[in-house]
Parts: C-alpha cells; structure tokens; sequence
C-alpha cells in the first residue's frame, strides 16, 4: 500500500491559480469518502480556501506575525502534525510558499516526519495550456529540494488545456506528441514520483459548469450529489468527475 493511513500529505507550489487547494480538497474528500481519517491545515496567511469547506472541518492557522511568517508557529504546526494520528493534509499559499518550504528545508522537518515513521508526500501540480511552462519549471524547482524519501504526487489540471508537448517531426513530416507524463524530465525523477493524477478536462459548458457551480458554493462532490439545487445531470457530471479522480486515488491505496 502507498498511500498507507497517517501519510502526511503537503501542497505546495509557488505559482497561483493553478489549481493547489482543488487539489487538497478533492484529495481530502475522497480520502474521507474512502472511510480515512483526515485532519486537514489550512495554512494560507491570505486565502483561507480549504477551511471555508465545512465538510472538511478544516482548521485554519494563521502562520504570519506582523506580515512574516512566525517560526514559532511553524513549530507548533509541526507538533500538531506528529500529535495527530490520522492522514494530514497542509496547504500552503503562494504567497508564503518559499517561507514555507524554506522552513521545512532548514529546520530538517520532513525528515523529522519521516524519523517518526509517517510516509511524507509532495504534491505538486502541472497544467496544459498557457502555464505548462511554468508549472513544469516549478515541478523541477521543488522536486529538487526535497529528500529523496518524499513521495511526489503529480497533479495534472487540464483546466487550461491539454497537457502534451510536441517533438521533432517523423518522417511523415508529423511533431511527436508527448503526453505529460512521459516528459524525460519526470522520468528522471520515477524513483520518487508515485503517481499522476489527472483532473481531465471537460466540457467546460456543462461539466465546468456544474464543477464551478459547486465550488462556488464550498460544497463538497457528496453534498452537491445530496443536494436539490443541482439538477439530476448536474449531479450525474458531478458524479462521474468524482469517479475517475476516486480510482485514481483508490489504485494508490490498493497498490
């Protein structure tokens, strides 16, 4: 089993609006729908995203002190984590991301994490579309500073298009498409990448409808399933966007 009970799971990145705390949320959902026990930190000093879902009775730390980041703080979030027993989830926002992970870097804290045995993981996201670039680049960046005993789970947001690039051309004049995953650039890293999980991209008239929809209104898959506002489609979009995100998970728990 990869994804084994009490895993700490941080999101981290240092590019906004690519879709870090969707991340978080639907990951912590689909654990809690899976029957796990979460304890979810919101740790964002700007945008208190994830605790302002209900659902995931998340707590909200506020990690700043006169508008920098309290080192105090962080240690007390570290002793919160090792206290629980249950899988963690800490999303970080970019406006603190290098404070952060400069703390984690400095202070040794994910080894500490990993010394008491808790499997740590990483996740970051990548996007298609017109930030590929940059959230590949940023991929590289934190990848790079992190033990080589953290697990990393990439995220892959089609929301801003299709995440392929494209190669030299074969002899039939065609560029190679290569899918995201095959990039030499996480194959380099496949001795700690453990997955990819893709948010796929939908018809944004009717799926990203109903998806904005619910997020729009802090509601979580199964409360927008449960609820009358959506309609019988929009609760069945809803449910088959759930589905293909809680087999891929599943598949990391079954592993």
């Amino acid at each position: 089993m990869i994804l084994n009970a009490g895993s700490i799971h941080f999101f981290m990145a240092g590019k906004g609006g690519i879709g870090k705390t969707l991340s978080s949320l639907i990951f912590a959902q689909i654990l809690m729908r899976l029957g796990r026990n979460v304890d979810c930190f919101d740790v964002d000093p700007l945008n208190a995203s994830l605790a302002s879902y209900k659902a995931l009775d998340a707590e909200q730390i506020d990690l700043t002190k006169d508008g920098k980041i309290d080192s105090q703080k962080l240690d007390e979030l570290v002793v919160r984590i090792l206290a629980s027993h249950h899988d963690c989830i800490i999303d970080n926002g970019t406006s603190s991301f290098l404070s952060f992970l400069n703390y984690l870097i400095e202070n040794d804290v994910l080894t500490i994490l990993n010394d008491e045995g808790r499997n740590v993981f990483v996740h970051i996201v990548v996007t298609g579309g017109p930030p590929m670039q940059d959230t590949i680049t940023g991929f590289e960046s934190l990848i790079t500073q992190i033990p080589k005993f953290c697990k990393v789970i990439v995220w892959i947001n089609e929301f801003y298009g299709e995440p392929v690039v494209y190669g030299e051309p074969e002899d039939d004049g065609k560029p190679v498409r290569i899918d995201m995953e095959d990039l030499a650039l996480f194959a380099a890293f496949s001795d700690q990448i453990v997955a990819f999980i893709r948010i796929k991209e939908r018809s944004k008239e009717t799926f990203g409808r109903d998806f904005s929809h619910m997020l729009e209104r802090h509601l979580t898959f199964d409360e927008a399933i449960d609820s009358p506002e959506f309609s019988l489609m929009s609760r069945q979009r809803l449910t088959m966007i759930r589905r293909h995100i809680q087999e891929q998970i599943e598949e990391l728990i079954n592993e």
